[in-house]
């Protein structure tokens, strides 16, 4: 709902995304380029009445009922390791 965003990518599961920088050649060039992008993911989210949160996994949701990304890369991921 952001739109094409080249630091902002799917994840397998439909409530994560990935953000990425571009080359930085320091810690500060880093955060203010996660911070731009950041910005409009936040709109979207607060709209919604949630907000970001950072982790490797959900931090409370049951992992067998997460929705999947509907994507040829995921579902080739999933038969290819037959995890979920």
């Amino acid at each position: 709902e952001i739109g094409e965003n080249p630091h902002v990518h799917k994840e397998l599961l439909r409530n994560t995304v990935e953000v990425v920088t571009g080359i930085c050649e320091n810690t500060a060039q880093a955060m203010d380029d996660l911070a731009s992008t950041l910005r409009p993911v936040r709109t979207v989210v607060r709209e919604r009445g949630m907000d970001l949160f950072c982790a490797g996994t959900h931090p409370f949701a049951d992992w067998s009922a997460q929705k999947l990304t509907d994507a040829p890369r995921y579902a080739e991921l999933i038969k290819r390791t037959q995890w979920w």
